[in-house]
């Protein structure tokens, strides 16, 4: 069934204020390949302060349903824009702008079931009030002790979006695994925690994250551009984060440049891992610049169930990048780039350790220093002579030589197949011309190609690429593109090589 052009809505209010009407439902295993399209989809008033008299309209419920289409519509004014519950399956929300929504734009809610397979791509998600643009819940339906490990939200498709201006999250990743996210522009997202983007409950989530007293595993953060946001990308087990241009996200309900900060520790930054043990991630071939707090911070242990890898990042600030190292949720250390270059080498858990990684503007083409507001992807490309032109390095490798349409890689979980919704990778092995990835399996570490071609040991697995090697951010530089000189591998410009611990900028418990 084909819904397409309808102006959708509800003439004053529903009956009663709490079961969370739909404007639009499709419900049951049986409803299968339905699309609504082209149509306006809009509950008028305040959300905000409807929300406050306890309605709880939905825009669009997919419930139990599988193989749906919702592509190019106006959502507006509701509780949840769209919203997938109970076994939804391989649906796709595409070319929609959801805006001004009480509650979350778009939610990935897996009680009673998993979630497989969901594809969010070339949206607007914009302007929930409170909430998150793409939440993702656990099943609540378990006891509360196994929610702490449920990942039932699965095989999920975040790309080429425009995620602004909400109230928590951009995107928030409870009980979600084997998520691809890629491709979008974040910016403006207050994160206030459950509060109004004017400011209720400061908190500083950021642009990605995952909620409190929940998990997440596996998740792929590639080619983003995020911008003055509450923070940029929170860490959890086995992300692979990577290809990023993450810059100046130091806002909070007070503005774009906040200096608040919380219980004595960095509430602005690039990337954070806050959970001890937590192994399988790596931070490569990223920007990550001029954040208030810290660009970088770990929380580290000598017992790791996996080795984590850092490594052909470039830093910047330009009131010097500064890096935090924490032993425990109280007792940490803030540290020069060469201090935590140092720090890192103490870890046999770390591998790369920021070694290839060094400190440098990285010339945008017309970026300014601290970005806000609305700028075209376009601004962050790479300038002709900047030093992130190819200074990235391999993704992975191949473990072995051989020759065939199968390879066995150091790690697979960089890539992903398509989980059942789209096209698998394309990669770059060696010197071969791009192949698609048809299937990965991850217990061995295969990628199984679209084609035969052979390689050597040790050779590249990486995306496709210009130039020498690939370009540090989320953009290859286009046109004429110069590699830069980067300052010598791990000594930013204009700091000693021999700057080691003994010069700690001060130690904050």
């Amino acid at each position: 069934i084909r819904i397409d052009g309808l102006n959708i809505g509800r003439d004053g209010l529903p009956p009663t204020r709490n079961p969370k009407w739909p404007l639009v439902a499709i419900r049951g295993n049986n409803s299968q390949h339905n699309t609504i399209r082209n149509c306006i989809i809009q509950q008028e008033g305040d959300p905000f302060g409807r929300f406050l008299a306890g309605y709880r309209e939905l825009g669009v419920l997919i419930e139990g349903a599988a193989h749906n289409v919702v592509e190019h519509n106006l959502i507006t004014g509701v509780w949840q824009g769209v919203k997938l519950h109970d076994i939804a399956r391989y649906n796709i929300i595409e070319g929609n702008r959801i805006t001004a929504t009480s509650g979350d734009s778009i939610v990935l809610d897996s009680s009673r079931g998993v979630i497989q397979g969901t594809l969010i791509q070339g949206n607007t998600i914009e302007g929930s009030v409170m909430s998150d643009g793409v939440q993702m819940h656990a099943d609540y339906d378990l006891p509360v002790e196994e929610q702490t490990t449920d990942l039932s939200n699965r095989g999920i498709i975040i790309r080429n979006n425009v995620i602004r201006h909400h109230g928590e999250n951009g995107i928030d990743l409870k009980a979600a695994s084997n998520v691809v996210i890629e491709g979008n522009i974040m910016y403006g997202t207050v994160g206030s925690n459950n509060g109004p983007l004017d400011g209720w409950n400061r908190n500083a989530n950021g642009a990605i994250g995952r909620g409190a007293h929940k998990t997440s595993a596996d998740v792929i953060i590639r080619n983003n551009l995020i911008y003055d946001s509450a923070a940029g990308v929170k860490v959890d087990r086995g992300y692979k984060i990577y290809h990023n241009t993450i810059v100046a996200n130091n806002r909070d309900f007070t503005g774009s440049d906040s200096d608040w900060s919380a219980k004595g520790r960095p509430t602005f930054w690039g990337i954070l891992q806050r959970e001890l043990g937590t192994g399988g991630i790596a931070i490569q071939n990223n920007i990550i610049a001029e954040h208030k707090g810290v660009e970088v911070s770990l929380q580290l242990t000598h017992v790791q169930s996996e080795t984590n890898h850092i490594d052909y990042n470039l830093y910047h600030n330009s009131e010097g990048a500064f890096f935090a190292h924490f032993q425990d949720e109280s007792d940490w250390d803030k540290l020069t780039f060469p201090q935590w270059q140092h720090r890192l080498r103490d870890y046999a858990s770390i591998t790369g350790q920021d070694a290839a990684s060094f400190v440098a503007d990285p010339m945008f083409v017309a970026a300014p220093e601290k970005p806000t507001g609305d700028l075209d992807r376009s601004d962050f490309y790479l300038r002709s002579g900047s030093p992130a032109i190819d200074a990235g390095g391999a993704l992975t490798w191949a473990v072995e030589s051989g020759r065939g349409t199968r390879i066995r890689v150091e790690d697979a979980r960089y890539f992903y197949d398509g989980f059942g919704v789209t096209e698998g990778d394309l990669v770059k092995v060696g010197e071969n011309l791009p192949v698609r990835i048809l299937a990965v399996d991850y217990g061995t570490n295969t990628l199984t190609l679209d084609r035969s071609i052979s390689w050597q040991q040790g050779a590249w697995v990486t995306l496709p690429y210009r130039g020498k090697a690939p370009d540090l951010g989320a953009y290859e530089c286009v046109g004429q593109c110069t590699a830069g000189s980067a300052p010598a591998a791990g000594v930013p410009a204009g700091v000693r090589a021999d700057d080691g611990e003994s010069s700690l900028l001060g130690t904050d418990s």
